[in-house]
């Protein structure tokens, strides 16, 4: 697979390089970091937050490797861009941070860390399907979205979004912003959904309504796990 925008072959591992893995994947608010922690409750799970690593990788980016991770943001202009430029972003971004997300994972680096020894659960907004596809294609993995209402919903007010509420309070109509933005994101999980599906992972939707328990034991299912009966 190559860099989207430079068209340089991504440095990947092979699959022999990497320790047992599953992945819980997808868009914003589609119940990922809540449903992982319960996943590691009830199997034994290490959990690698690939969200988490995002500053981490930020620092160690290189600008002729990392053009979308070093670039120079104008937040305001960005958030207020139309959906095709943020999916033309975010498909860079998601490439070199799953170079350094599979770097982490790598026997090499885990064997240091207390991800050793476990079999390891990835959660973050960051896997490529067909990367996944091509670098970890034994090991399982279910893509979650939110759909549109409970993403506008859920979206703000998160701790994880008090930077960008700054950012869209300085705009001439923050509403609006936020909405374009939410409307920008909403086209990013349609297309990655659709190329999930492409690369033969399922994907589960969450709604306003969504039973969590019920959706915690078809992930389960899906990922090939012993279903566990408790109330959640």
């Amino acid at each position: 697979m190559n860099h989207p925008w430079t068209g340089r072959p991504l440095n990947l591992p092979m699959a022999n390089d990497l320790p047992k893995l599953y992945w819980i994947a997808g868009g914003s608010c589609g119940g990922k970091t809540t449903l992982a922690r319960r996943l590691s409750e009830r199997h034994g799970f290490s959990i690698y937050d690939a969200d988490g690593q995002r500053q981490k990788h930020y620092e160690s980016a290189e600008p002729d490797l990392h053009p979308a991770l070093t670039r120079q943001m104008n937040w305001q202009k960005f958030f207020t861009s139309p959906p095709g430029e943020t999916l033309h972003y975010r498909e860079a971004l998601c490439a070199e941070r799953m170079e350094m997300i599979l770097a982490d994972l790598s026997h090499e680096s885990a064997e240091s860390t207390e991800l050793s020894g476990k079999p390891i659960l990835v959660d973050g907004v960051y896997p490529l399907p067909e990367l996944l596809r091509e670098v970890t294609p034994e090991a399982p993995a279910v893509f979650l979205f939110a759909d549109p209402p409970f993403l506008e919903k859920t979206y703000f007010g998160r701790e994880s979004t008090l930077w960008m509420e700054e950012i869209f309070g300085e705009c001439t109509d923050p509403e609006s912003a936020k909405q374009g933005w939410l409307k920008a994101w909403n086209a990013v999980d349609q297309d990655r959904r659709k190329r999930a599906e492409r690369a033969g992972y399922p994907s589960l939707i969450a709604g306003i309504e969504t039973d969590w328990n019920d959706q915690l034991e078809k992930i389960e299912k899906v990922l090939l796990l012993p279903s566990v009966k408790e109330t959640y």
